[in-house]
């Protein structure tokens, strides 16, 4: 009875250990600029990226890092602290604009990412948020209806390229829109 306690007890020990190790536990160490080129060559062999130009740190579990290919590419590489080493989300080869959404429900945690080739001789960017306006009704099954209205947003951010490369936060009023 009492070997099966502990038995129990150790097992019990060993599991929270591994949850705490693999979902809990702080990252470690960012790689180094060689170890990324390697494992996003190793990643995607095609790639051929050459030159890693910096790591954006968006927190502590998600970090963007702007690279060059062999071919003049301008590309970026979302990576992701998950089961306790650092992993590639998604690479894209070219570095357009878009919107990355480290937690899809939460709009704070959304950023404007881009790598844009210096060749573009691009200054500012915009970033729209549009919205149409539209009207719904909606009843409850007993007879009453709700009537909901939502107006036309039109919303812009301009972002100043100093940088080929960047990550900028969601606006306040960005998120509450959204």
């Amino acid at each position: 009875m009492i070997k099966k306690r502990i038995g129990i007890g150790v097992a019990f020990v060993l599991i929270m250990g591994g949850i705490y190790w693999f979902y809990l536990a702080k990252p470690t160490s960012f790689p180094s600029k060689e170890e990324l080129i390697v494992e996003l060559n190793d990643v995607d062999p095609y790639l051929d990226a050459s030159v890693i130009q910096d790591t954006l740190v968006l927190d502590e579990r998600h970090v963007l890092v702007p690279f060059i290919s062999d071919t003049d590419d301008y590309g970026l590489s979302y990576w992701i602290w998950n089961k306790h080493k650092w992993r590639v989300a998604m690479i894209s080869s070219r570095g357009t604009p878009m919107v990355w959404k480290i937690d899809p429900a939460d709009p704070s945690t959304y950023h404007f990412v881009w790598n844009m080739h210096p060749e573009d001789k691009m200054t500012t960017m915009d970033y729209f948020l549009l919205r149409d306006r539209s009207f719904r009704i909606t009843s409850d099954g007993a007879g009453s209806q709700k009537e909901t209205y939502y107006p036309k947003i039109q919303l812009r951010t301009t972002v100043s390229l100093n940088e080929s490369y960047g990550a900028m936060k969601l606006t306040e009023e960005w998120v509450e829109c959204i």
